[in-house]
């Protein structure tokens, strides 16, 4: 007769009544893993959506999510950047002509291939409708821009009439018809609007596709966009020595920095994340694991061997588990669904057209029910290790009781039942009795803990408003420079008038509510420059394409010997090839670009150091001759010449902050101190004037500001050669922005604490519940339900003592060591204390010792019932 082995069933079977008999415990495991599936996945989400819409707010208002450009590009080198493996999208932009309305208005018609307008351009966009361009007399346009000719509601195959501008300047009217359409959120203000045309209508026009305009790409990778344009260059073969290639930050990187600081405090801050609900479920399953090693013990006596035990085990944390993971996504996903993508649609993203975050995340979803699951199977793993280690008489022999309290407890209790300091004694002793378990818990609470702080950090570091707050309360100055009056020279510009005159200055300053201590001038004047004579400047020659034998306007701006000092570090950090000595001395100068310079042409100008640039009278702009007078004969006009230290681009994210007057492209702007100013001779003008204000003082100096610029507007004759810049209004007009970042980031912080204050309830029920026959014992050697009130709370305060006195000692260092992190990579980010949210973290863990007391001392009357059982 054959005998079937049936243990399976008979381990289903124990594992079923097992489940049965402690539904509390199971209750407390599954509540610890749904809420570490639903802060997880709420985590997640709220971080990335607040990205995203970042992220969505910025390709839109930009047009195009290409972080990289080569301009002129040849075939080969489309070619060349199509095999790059950081690039992960290569298109062409070819300027075909301009066109103009029938009101003159401006624009550019363009081709783009397929990968450009797919990848790079049909992101930013919404309601595309029709297709690409074909056929030679088809145009894609925005909505903005049909309008501008007539049409409110486009229609595919609709005629739109234009005028072209030929090559050889002429204009020739001629029809197109509509192939598609889309809206776009491009300020036309300041970027020409782009209408895209067929590559059939470049053929026609005879325009060849190369050398491209532009080569746009998009990168596939997270390194910055200084390294991508390092890489471009050493991979590309440059068609000529200025031939520059743009490489910025990815913009969801940019955003991502913009929101932690930077990548590593992000994947820092996801690691983090997890652990916490690793802490949080591994505190819950080794303390209830530790309650069941006598009940496992009894299955050992009867030969149970321990892998059967792990089974039973690992049965039962399996339906803990999966319940509490479905629970924790239905709940998770119904609250992340209703509050991410309401708070970004209605609040973030006005005005730029519909938010494609939709408010569930499948794959954060299965990411935190897998990290759930695999914790949970690991903590249960290292709680089963402590039974199956043990020998069957340890483990029905074992009690988390303090041995001591039969002998000693049992004394104090006995002897003075009305002691509050025996109390303290045993609740500290209770407390302190394993100090593994103690240090275990509180390594789960202080991770959580230090995390809240953290994220408190990030977002109080982080807000818009610090950003905006750096810049002064009120600036005014001059609009453009003097390059945009040439006619003026020299009958009412010279080398004497002032830009900002002394009454308007006096006027300026007169205004009550200013801060004086806050005062900054931007001074200096205007000269010209020969970039054909002077060897140091041949590289600037190169990069702006002027003709040999033409004379600039240069901007020469004075600064202090502390901006020399901060120059000279960043110089030092960067390790540029800077002559940061004879700048200090006041021999030399400083050649500021707005990223015109090419790898190639950085190296020419690094070799020009030491040579002199001359600088000359306003005067000289006036002779038509001066551009063709050699060294010799231009001396009339000579102010002298200063060394070159050096070019510098302006642009680059670690440069000093320094307050200019106009600068941009094309434009000469050299840096000195004030010795090295006063060497060429020229008067000093002040070219912009910026201040803060005493507190509620901002609208009354608002209005004496603006009646101030307006006059001087008026006599000028040029409405717009002053400006007025009111920080206050920028701040008021991105307080939705603001509010909408801080609602975001605040949830996020919201939920990481949870985290925390979770693990700490958590820790301490887990612990109570599995004391129940320990608290019986010690009423029945005296305790009386007001003492057990007492004990527990106190145990609870002993606890929550020690956790708040570590997060002081190891919580600050960490979150001083973040800000600090952060502040390498976010220049503008403020590091705040979070002494408020320590505060209320310290008050919210006595209410939970206060509420988990109460609850203890409503159950005690059960302990007399369990004791009965025990006995």
């Amino acid at each position: 007769m054959e005998i079937h082995n049936n243990n399976r069933a008979v381990e289903k079977e124990l594992a079923t009544a097992y489940y049965k008999k402690d539904r509390r415990k199971n209750t407390i495991m599954s509540i610890a893993i749904g809420m570490s599936v639903l802060l997880l996945y709420a985590a997640f989400s709220i971080a990335d959506g607040k990205v995203r819409s970042d992220y969505l707010t910025d390709i839109r208002g930009m047009g195009t999510t290409a972080n990289v450009s080569l301009q002129n590009g040849s075939k080969k080198q489309y070619e060349q950047m199509q095999k790059l493996s950081y690039l992960d999208a290569v298109g062409i932009e070819k300027d075909a002509m301009n066109v103009y309305t029938a009101d003159g208005i401006r624009q550019e018609l363009v081709y783009v291939d397929d990968t450009a307008f797919d990848k790079m351009l049909a992101p930013a966009y919404t309601d595309i409708c029709g297709e690409y361009p074909e056929n030679v007399d088809e145009i894609m346009a925005s909505e903005t821009v049909l309008e501008q000719y007539g049409i409110t509601d486009p229609k595919i195959g609709q005629d739109v009439d234009m005028e072209l501008e030929m090559p050889d300047g002429t204009k020739v009217k001629r029809q197109f018809k509509v192939s598609g359409f889309y809206r776009d959120y491009i300020d036309i203000s300041i970027n020409v609007p782009k209408i895209y045309v067929s590559e059939a209508f470049l053929q026609e026009s005879d325009i060849s596709l190369f050398p491209a305009d532009k080569i746009i790409a998009r990168q596939g990778t997270v390194e910055s966009g200084a390294q991508i344009e390092q890489w471009v260059y050493s991979d590309i073969d440059m068609e000529y020595d200025s031939q520059q290639v743009y490489g910025e930050n990815p913009m969801i990187m940019q955003k991502i920095n913009g929101t932690f600081g930077s990548l590593p405090v992000a994947v820092s801050c996801v690691v983090i994340v997890v652990l916490c609900a690793f802490m949080l479920i591994y505190n819950v399953s080794s303390i209830a694991m530790a309650r069941d090693i006598r009940q496992y013990g009894m299955l050992k006596v009867i030969g149970t061997t321990n892998r059967q035990i792990k089974r039973i085990a690992f049965r039962n944390n399996m339906k803990n588990t999966l319940r509490g993971i479905c629970v924790g996504a239905a709940v998770g996903g119904i609250a992340v669904k209703i509050f991410v993508p309401y708070v970004l649609q209605v609040l973030y993203m006005r005005g730029l057209g519909k938010s494609d975050v939709t408010g569930f995340y499948a794959g954060y979803m299965i990411f935190s029910a897998f990290i759930v699951f695999i914790t949970s199977f690991i903590a249960e793993s290292a709680a089963v290790r402590q039974v199956t280690k043990k020998s069957a008489i340890e483990a029905i022999r074992y009690t988390m009781a303090d041995k001591t309290i039969s002998k000693r407890n049992k004394r104090k209790i006995s002897r003075k039942t009305n002691d509050s300091i025996s109390l303290s004694g045993i609740a500290w002793r209770n407390v302190t009795r394993s100090k593994r378990k103690l240090a275990v818990s509180m390594i789960s609470i202080l991770i959580g803990m230090i995390m809240a702080l953290g994220s408190n950090v990030i977002m109080t570091g982080t807000d818009i408003t610090n950003e905006l707050e750096q810049n002064p309360d009120f600036e005014v100055g001059i609009l453009t420079g003097v390059f945009r009056y040439p006619d003026k020279i020299p009958q009412e510009i010279n080398d004497d008038t002032p830009v900002m005159t002394d009454e308007m200055i006096d006027d300026i300053l007169s205004i009550n509510g200013i801060d004086e201590d806050t005062i900054d001038k931007t001074c200096g004047s205007y000269a010209v420059i020969r970039t054909d004579q002077d060897e140091a400047l041949a590289p600037r020659l190169e990069s702006i394409g002027e003709d040999a034998g033409t004379s600039s306007f240069a901007t020469l701006q004075i600064v202090d010997d502390v901006y020399v000092e901060r120059l000279a570090q960043y110089v030092k950090a960067e390790k540029l090839t800077v002559d940061i000595d004879t700048l200090r001395q006041g021999e030399g100068c400083i050649l500021l670009h707005h990223h015109e310079m090419s790898q190639i042409l950085q190296q020419k100008a690094d070799d020009e150091i030491g040579n002199p640039i001359h600088f000359y009278s306003l005067e000289a702009s006036a002779n038509p001759k001066f551009d063709y007078l050699d060294q010799q004969n231009i001396q009339d006009y000579g102010k002298g010449s200063l060394n070159c230290c050096g070019y510098l681009d302006f642009t680059d994210e670690n440069f000093p902050k320094l307050q200019t007057t106009s600068m941009g492209n094309n434009i000469n702007y050299f840096i000195m101190t004030k010795k090295a100013f006063n060497k060429l001779g020229f008067s000093e003008k002040t070219f912009d004037i910026s201040f803060n204000s005493v507190k509620n003082k901002d609208t009354g100096i608002n209005q004496k500001l603006s009646q101030i610029v307006q006059n001087e507007n008026e006599k000028s004759a040029d409405m717009d050669t002053y400006y007025l810049n009111a920080n206050y209004q920028l701040l008021d007009s991105e307080q939705s922005r603001i509010k909408v970042a801080r609602l975001m980031l605040g949830a996020l912080a919201f939920v990481i604490s949870m985290i925390g204050i979770m693990n700490y309830a958590n820790t301490l029920i887990s612990e109570y519940a599995s004391r129940k026959c320990e608290f019986a014992v010690m009423q029945s050697i005296g305790l009386d339900r007001r003492q057990l009130w007492k004990m527990v709370f106190l145990e609870g305060c002993f606890y929550s003592i020690i956790a708040i006195i570590g997060l002081i000692l190891a919580g600050s260092p960490a979150i001083c060591g973040l800000g600090a992190a952060i502040r390498k990579k976010l220049v503008y980010f403020k590091f705040i204390y979070p002494w408020k949210l320590l505060i209320v973290l310290s008050i919210m863990l006595f209410i939970i010792n206060l509420i988990i007391a109460v609850v203890m001392y409503r159950k005690s009357q059960d302990f007399a019932k369990i004791r009965g059982n025990y006995e």
